[in-house]
């Protein structure tokens, strides 16, 4: 019982910590790194670890990137013959899987950047579209006429499993909890069962529907959604696979398509939807619109993705505009709805509910947006996804990749490096301090111009001792060398010995010199 009100309670004060830190805040994300070593447009981005991840750009090059310098790592042998479509990474053996246009599936080793694939997998007759984890030892690949399963520990196929969709074109795929994969066309949603000993599994959930399927996401472990192109948003339960609700967003009496949606955890689990130019936000439970905002970007929104553990929302627009906006705001302040025009009956269908909850108006609208980033991006942007709690990235048809960073956070990693070259602080211990530092002690310490100074003022220390110890070593290696030069001029006669001796001597007094250097430090 001690343990559960103890991690309630660390709980209540991360949050309170958040929501200092967020409200201090005005533009969080001033330090970019811009990684341009890309010849093509970059389509898609791969996070590996907490410093890695890859890129892959349209003419099927892959590159791994230490995300936290900007530094490229090491460009990986081109072994595909056509785009790469898709890439997972397979954790616990440090293995990247890519699938490529060309109907094959590499298999790389992340422990050999540099080095030839280990194997090639060459099971499927046409472009594999989508790789899927299914659990910790099979993950499954797709093509327009095949799915197949696959063993994670030695790579070999399972089970093969004809689509029954080989007219309709599969946009979107996602896995759901007991192995479950669910398809989409752009009519139709299927559902396959891919538990072993059930791999022939099939039904189809949705048929010939009169709007085009414009997105296809996983909420929670129970619960997945798909999105239309009339601005209509279904749920379904995984447990039952039964339609769980419906709701219709409708903007000034128009229905724009629904183009991503993104879960994300405030107080509760939420849905942020980018419906058109707009952003719904839904709450989890009875799924009910509770804010939102229209025209918050001039063009259609492709993009959307948590920062600060849900106290922030970033959004991109087919324009390459992209902002970063408070989700605090949204519920903490009070909102002044704006006037909106209602027809009666809206919501005729028992299935179906109207939106409810305020609209934004321009007032709030502007209250609730945290900044408006520059436009960097010279082409159009391809993915934007969150790295962590405190930074995202953005790949762009202009052949870039940029980090975008919050600066506190950035200057807070750098005094933990400096201090670790100190101190000889192992990396591992360096991502331990970095992660109960930055993420918990950052959100009520960093608060406050005076805190802004102490840091300025730490790392100025920081500097000044390590240039202190380096002045010390410099001269104590000068000493040895004097001292060495002497020897060699008024003791030319001195027998071996007792140069031998002397030698030996010198380098002990060397030894306590520096061990008590190291002792004040």
């Amino acid at each position: 019982m001690g343990n559960k009100f103890q991690n309630s309670e660390n709980q209540q004060q991360n949050t309170i910590k958040n929501k200092k830190y967020w409200q201090a805040r005005q533009n969080p994300v001033t330090e970019l790194q811009i990684m341009d070593a890309h010849k093509s447009g970059v389509k898609f981005i791969l996070p590996l670890d907490k410093q890695l991840m890859a890129s892959f750009d349209e003419d099927g090059e892959v590159i791994i990137w230490n995300y936290k310098f900007g530094s490229k790592v090491a460009t990986l042998p081109k072994e595909h013959g056509g785009k790469i479509t898709a890439a997972i990474l397979l954790e616990d053996r440090q293995v990247l899987v890519t699938a490529s246009a060309d109907s094959t599936i590499k298999i790389w080793p992340l422990s050999k950047y540099t080095e030839q694939v280990v194997r090639t997998l060459k099971k499927h007759k046409s472009p594999v579209l989508f790789l899927l984890h299914l659990n910790e030892n099979l993950f499954c690949s797709v093509s327009q006429e095949m799915i197949i399963v696959w063993r994670v520990d030695n790579f070999t196929a399972l089970s093969k499993i004809p689509t029954t969709s080989t007219e309709d074109q599969l946009i979107f795929a996602i896995t759901t909890k007991d192995n479950y994969l669910v398809i989409t066309s752009k009519k139709k949603i299927y559902l396959y069962d891919l538990s072993p000993g059930f791999f022939k599994y099939e039904t189809c959930l949705l048929s010939e529907t009169p709007e085009d399927i414009t997105y296809l996401a996983s909420i929670t472990d129970s619960l997945f959604a798909c999105g239309f192109s009339n601005g209509t948003i279904m749920f379904w339960e995984t447990d039952t696979f039964n339609q769980a609700q419906k709701r219709v967003v409708s903007v000034d009496h128009q229905k724009p398509p629904i183009n991503y949606i993104y879960p994300f955890h405030f107080d509760k689990t939420y849905i942020a939807v980018a419906v058109g130019n707009s952003i719904a936000v839904y709450g989890s439970g009875d799924w009910k619109r509770e804010i939102f905002i229209p025209n918050a970007h001039d063009s259609q929104i492709h993009y959307l993705a948590p920062l600060y553990r849900g106290y922030g929302i970033v959004s991109s627009s087919k324009d390459g505009e992209i902002k970063i906006w408070s989700v605090e705001r949204f519920f903490d302040q009070p909102l002044t709805k704006a006037p909106t025009k209602s027809k009666k009956n809206s919501a005729k269908s028992t299935d179906t509910t109207s939106i409810t909850g305020p609209n934004l108006s321009d007032k709030d609208r502007e209250h609730c947006l945290i900044e408006k980033l520059p436009p960097i991006h010279t082409d159009k942007i391809n993915q934007l996804i969150s790295l962590n709690n405190f930074m995202f990235a953005t790949s762009s048809d202009d052949k870039t990749i940029i980090v975008w960073k919050d600066e506190i956070y950035e200057q807070n990693f750098r005094n933990e490096i400096a201090r670790s070259s100190l101190f000889h602080y192992s990396l591992d211990h360096l991502e331990e301090i970095q992660s109960q530092n930055v993420e918990n002690d950052i959100f009520s310490q960093i608060h406050s111009k005076d805190n802004f100074i102490q840091f300025e003022q730490m790392e100025s220390e920081l500097e000044f001792l390590y240039n202190q110890i380096q002045a010390q070593e410099d001269m104590i290696n000068d000493n040895f060398a004097n001292d060495e030069h002497n020897d060699n001029d008024n003791d030319i006669d001195i027998d071996n010995d007792n140069d031998n001796q002397k030698e030996i001597d010198l380098n002990l007094d060397l030894m306590n010199e520096k061990s008590n250097l190291d002792n004040k430090v």
